[in-house]
């Protein structure tokens, strides 16, 4: 998925807390950004709705005013957006809105803008699609009840949002305890019924979703929590078994919190060092040099090193260093590059280099730290 796509749906999700979901053509899940309920339903509901195609745009209303939009992403891309939300209700037999105060004409707003900012044009206005509740009789009912009944319920919200604040918060001790308060308070779901590496594949990606977004609200640039995110999504497709979702999950939020943790350590008020690290992060994969960011952002060199090394304690240089070590974790982790590629990619002088100053940040050399963190 283009980077401008997956920018537009983090930031329509996180202003709007209105899930958002990307399939293929062939229905497997490659995006999901959960909206303010977490629940089976939104999945039920769109099950059997035919997918549009040639860039078309379909809303639909349910039997209880819950409404989604579909919107595909042409041919070439092969995959279909829904935005929406409806949340199960666990006493009853029937699906309550979730929406907060958003009508049918505020959703379509919001959608057509999501649209606009994909296509750079209008949708054609169509109307609503009326559907009934006949969707969900029969078989969808009966798997749901039938997993209730295997106690494959979805996990808790609460446990979810205690889980999440422990990355927004950079808890690298509380984090592991709380993924599995919430992987144990339920099953963590399924989204692909009948191939068990498909349904892990998704549920690492739902996940890696939500961490992204919590390690956004924890202060990291969304510049760089979009890019670990890629690099994570794209190593987790090529993985040829997953044998502990768990430890995988760990794994991918321990990697988010160290960064949180980072930026946190350097989090400041102070516009000009807000605007260094911004720089930054929006460079890691690239020599950077003080005079550059300095000539961005109008200042002298000296100023700005002045000022960040006041307010962080750590020099630009330090900074910048300490950021690339990251970047390198995450890629040794996560992708199958070469640790000369690495080197390359990230502006390093040569690979030697960046041998020396990762040992001497971690205390292990590159390929040992690949073995053992490699998923």
């Amino acid at each position: 998925m283009h980077s401008h796509i997956k920018k537009v749906l983090v930031n329509f999700n996180l202003a709007t807390q209105i899930s958002v979901l990307v399939y293929s053509y062939e229905r497997d899940l490659l995006l999901s950004l959960p909206g303010k309920i977490n629940s089976d339903s939104f999945l039920i509901l769109t099950k059997d709705i035919v997918f549009p195609q040639n860039n078309n745009y379909r809303n639909y209303i349910f039997h209880n005013d819950s409404y989604i939009s579909l919107i595909d992403l042409g041919i070439e891309q092969k995959k279909i957006i829904i935005l929406g939300q409806t949340e199960f209700s666990q006493q009853s037999n029937d699906f309550n809105s979730s929406f907060p105060n958003i009508m049918l004409k505020k959703f379509q707003s919001v959608s057509n803008l999501v649209y606009y900012s994909i296509f750079f044009k209008w949708p054609s206005q169509t109307e609503p699609i009326h559907l009934s509740d006949s969707l969900l009789d029969g078989e969808s009912y009966n798997s749901l009840d039938n997993r209730r009944l295997e106690k494959n319920f979805h996990n808790n919200y609460l446990f979810e949002k205690s889980m999440l604040k422990t990355i927004e918060r950079g808890q690298n001790d509380k984090f592991p305890q709380a993924l599995h308060a919430y992987m144990e308070s339920g099953s963590p779901g399924e989204m692909n019924y009948s191939n068990a590496l498909r349904n892990n594949k998704d549920l690492a990606i739902a996940a890696l979703t939500i961490f992204t977004r919590a390690a956004i609200k924890g202060g990291i640039p969304a510049e760089g929590a979009l890019s670990l995110s890629d690099n994570i999504s794209q190593n987790i497709e090529k993985l040829t078994e997953i044998t502990d979702i768990e430890d995988l999950i760990l794994k991918i939020g321990m990697l988010f919190i160290e960064r949180v943790q980072n930026t946190q350590k350097a989090s400041t008020t102070n516009p000009v060092v807000y605007s260094v690290i911004n720089y930054i992060y929006q460079h890691l994969n690239s020599k950077i040099k003080i005079s550059d960011i300095a000539v961005k952002l109008n200042y002298s060199p000296n100023y700005i090193s002045k000022i960040f090394k006041k307010e962080t304690n750590k020099t630009i240089t330090q900074y910048i260093n300490d950021q690339k070590i990251q970047e390198v974790k995450s890629q040794l982790a996560y992708t199958d590059k070469t640790i000369s590629q690495i080197s390359e990619d990230l502006g390093f002088s040569d690979q030697g280099y960046l041998t020396r100053l990762f040992k001497k940040s971690t205390g292990v050399s590159p390929f040992f730290f690949r073995q053992e963190h490699s998923i």
